[in-house]
């Protein structure tokens, strides 16, 4: 059901438009990580980004998501002292213009949480299909209930230039709702990455992809990518909801990845290593994050 709707809303605001003016999209995994899989298990993200009209510099993102959330279910972190298991599925809309030489993007997400949105259960088959080893909850384990929520986001950026090397790009973040923060970091392309004008940034590796008309020359060659953003938490449902963790209030992201296209084929790898999000969290943990994309 939830799935129906979330397709449908974007039929509902593609509809009349010519097409997409670009698709960001990252598969992020803590497998292809560090080899586990726990907390931010797994999660994908696909973002399209068109101009209304020729008359509008201003570019409109739709965000389709999913994301696992999973408690670890090893003798390494106690059941008691474990994040709740959380499917989710989101749809977003973001506004992205500038405002001077500051790029702004503005825009909402509704949230939707539990076993309504079926992500456990693709889960569980993903695992059995390939094999792979998975910590689904346990006796003791907290669920996020089915449930609707949503958030409210800003993000502030600016890009400088290095010459014809490449660029950096720093930005801050606000957002109010199921993840209340403020967040301050940095983005540097060394490569061809650094001529788009506009940027989708995935929410759970922080990596950015082009988004705007410059997006088939950006993603040509190699490109290497680089970043680093701080995080105060004031509230974090998706870790309180229906349990006694407490959510870390200062959190970080530092990536690494790797850009290569050659004609109308591109693939993207990263990882991307977070600090503790909640207290007693036994280590961090490494993501991977992938995108591969054939343009005919």
């Amino acid at each position: 059901m939830i799935k129906r709707i979330l397709l449908s809303t974007v039929f509902t605001l593609t509809a009349g438009l010519a097409s997409a003016q670009t698709t960001s999209s990252f598969f992020t995994n803590d497998h292809i990580g560090d080899g586990h899989d726990r907390w931010r298990s797994g999660g994908y993200t696909i973002i399209y980004s068109f101009e209304p009209s020729a008359e509008w510099d201003a570019s409109i993102d739709i965000r389709l998501r999913s994301e696992i959330l999973s408690p670890w279910g090893s003798t390494e972190q106690a059941t008691d002292t474990d994040r709740p298991y959380a499917g989710m599925l989101g749809a977003g809309l973001f506004l992205n213009d500038y405002w001077g030489k500051v790029d702004y993007n503005l825009g909402a997400e509704v949230l939707f949480t539990g076993d309504m949105t079926g992500v456990q259960r693709f889960q569980d088959v993903f695992h059995e299909t390939f094999g792979f080893e998975s910590h689904e909850p346990q006796a003791g384990h907290v669920k996020l209930e089915n449930d609707a929520t949503g958030m409210l986001s800003a993000e502030l950026a600016r890009k400088y230039a290095l010459g014809d090397f490449g660029a950096i790009r720093p930005f801050m973040t606000g957002k109010i709702g199921y993840e209340t923060f403020m967040r301050a970091g940095v983005d540097v392309m060394i490569g061809n990455y650094g001529l788009a004008d506009r940027y989708a940034r995935d929410p759970i590796s922080g990596f950015i992809q082009p988004s705007s008309a410059q997006r088939t020359e950006a993603m040509q060659g190699v490109s290497l990518l680089t970043g680093y953003d701080y995080t105060y938490v004031a509230q974090d449902y998706l870790i309180t909801d229906g349990g006694s963790v407490t959510p870390k209030e200062g959190r970080t992201r530092s990536r690494l990845g790797i850009q290569a296209g050659w004609g109308p084929a591109s693939v993207f790898y990263g990882v991307t290593r977070l600090s503790e999000e909640f207290e007693g969290q036994v280590e961090g943990q490494t993501l991977g994050t992938i995108s591969v994309e054939f343009t005919f």
